[in-house]
């Protein structure tokens, strides 16, 4: 059991400290603060649910002895805590009701929508920093944005020619959905290289999965399509609304990028399409919504369980 909490306290510690390299404000210490995820998940998906606990718990103990209290909550609440979380739904199983012996293990869609659901509360959770009325906390956002970009006493720090007002006011409007994104993204992309590393070292113990099979459960499409309606309401509400419309969103992207490897197994034009998709989706936004409209229409047609034309596809 000491073994298990010294690997717990050192992974925490890590995560603590990638985590608070934000505040040097360098790129790397910004790639490196994506990364704090990265020791929480190793350390459960490794070693268990229970030193992941212990990693998220030692983390927000030392930001809260060396920096602060509040930092201390932010982190275990927006990363030490899902992170945790997330690491024991993976290593979640059970035998078949059937008798047959056969173990299924927790869907990664739902970890996906899980990672959607913490990525929409990341950013909701800032809320009462800023205030309860939309005005409110796009403003004190606003403060927040001005101040990084103006040292105190001193002149505005972006290209000449650049009206810093209409910059921040810009960023106030779309950074909490790109930040709500952002997050599961990472959060996301850490989990498969926990996975990687963990699975590398021998330590993975459930199968890798086939991530162009995820499935999403019942709600999923129904939160999307009700988040996305009610985001064009306004007010708090539809901030609210919008976050989780966009977190939701991305995860239906994924379900389209997934039933399109999967439909396209066994086609020789398969690496030219897949190819082709991921470049127009870096350069052209509507890309995405194509790919969230066919993951959307995935939870109701099943494409993915339509045998191709001529026969079936190949398992390569």
């Amino acid at each position: 059991m000491g073994k298990y909490i010294l690997i717990g306290v050192a992974a925490g510690l890590t995560s603590a400290l990638l985590y608070a390299s934000v505040v040097s404000g360098s790129p790397l210490a910004a790639l490196l603060f994506y990364t704090a995820p990265l020791p929480i998940l190793l350390a459960g998906l490794g070693w268990g649910s229970f030193v992941a606990l212990v990693a998220a718990l030692a983390g927000a103990l030392g930001i809260a002895v060396f920096i602060s209290p509040i930092a201390a909550f932010f982190f275990f609440l927006m990363s030490a805590a899902p992170s945790a979380w997330i690491a024991r739904l993976a290593l979640l199983s059970r035998a078949r009701a059937d008798g047959s012996g056969v173990v299924e293990w927790y869907p990664i869609g739902r970890i996906v929508i899980w990672a959607a659901i913490f990525g929409g509360v990341a950013v909701v959770a800032t809320i009462p920093m800023f205030g309860f009325d939309i005005e409110a906390y796009r403003a004190g956002l606003a403060d927040t944005l001005r101040a990084m970009v103006t040292p105190e006493g001193g002149s505005a720090t972006v290209p000449e020619g650049i009206d810093i007002e209409e910059l921040v006011g810009f960023f106030a409007q779309v950074l909490p959905v790109f930040g709500a994104v952002l997050w599961m993204m990472t959060e996301l992309l850490n989990l498969w290289l926990a996975a990687r590393i963990a699975s590398s070292s021998g330590r993975l113990t459930r199968p890798w999965p086939r991530l162009a099979q995820i499935e999403f459960p019942a709600y999923a499409p129904v939160v999307f399509v009700v988040a996305a309606a009610t985001s064009f309401l306004g007010g708090i509400l539809g901030f609210v609304a919008s976050v989780f419309a966009a977190t939701f969103g991305l995860a239906f992207v994924l379900l389209g990028l997934a039933v399109l490897h999967e439909v396209t197994r066994g086609n020789p034009a398969r690496p030219f399409v897949l190819g082709i998709t991921y470049l127009l989706l870096v350069v052209f936004a509507w890309i995405a919504l194509a790919l969230a409209a066919l993951g959307l229409g995935e939870t109701f047609l099943r494409l993915r369980n339509r045998p191709p034309r001529g026969g079936t596809r190949s398992p390569s």
